[in-house]
């Protein structure tokens, strides 16, 4: 005769939910509006700490080269200056594509209108951190200007990136299309 098997033995775990609990909600396409301007931002933040590091580099190099008068602060080449802002600009479009990549991908029945609004919401309140900072800046046509430029960048890359997210989706994640038009 053989021995009792002393083995405990567990019970399986099934795959899906138990049948008395219903499916969770999806949220509202709105949701991940917010979701990729978050995004957007944790993107962008070390972005901009690398494109600050390099700018500053380039514009350390670039005065070196430039005879300064004795009684001028700093003198900067527009190159230097343009070369700076680019870098900027470059890191915050790479964010917008990732944070819009973000909406499109995971973003259930969210899709690119969603992704250029997270876009859209990164660059106003960055643009608005800016504006509200203590020290003398450009007037308000400049101010509304950057507005409108970088929103509409942050617009644009973040559709995109959506887009692209879409794209990437599993053909059974993609949403089914509305027939009740």
């Amino acid at each position: 005769m053989s021995a009792p098997d002393k083995k405990r033995r567990l019970p399986l775990v099934q795959a899906g939910p138990p049948p008395d609990e219903p499916d969770a909600e999806d949220r509202p396409p709105w949701h991940w509006s917010g979701i990729g301007a978050v995004a957007t931002f944790l993107v962008w933040l070390p972005l901009a700490a690398i494109a600050a590091k390099v700018g500053a580099r380039i514009v350390d190099r670039a005065e070196l080269g430039v005879p300064a008068p004795a009684d001028a602060k700093m003198v900067v080449p527009l190159s230097a200056q343009l070369a700076f802002i680019g870098l900027q600009l470059a890191g915050f479009l790479i964010a917008s594509l990732a944070g819009g990549f973000l909406v499109g991908r995971f973003g259930g029945k969210a899709g690119p209108k969603e992704g250029a609004v997270g876009g859209f919401v990164a660059a106003a309140l960055a643009w608005a951190l800016a504006a509200a900072a203590p020290a003398p800046g450009p007037g308000a046509p400049t101010w509304a200007l950057l507005l409108v430029l970088l929103g509409g960048l942050g617009a644009v890359f973040g559709f995109f990136g959506a887009r692209l997210g879409y794209a990437r989706r599993h053909p059974a994640e993609k949403p089914a299309p509305d027939r009740n038009v």
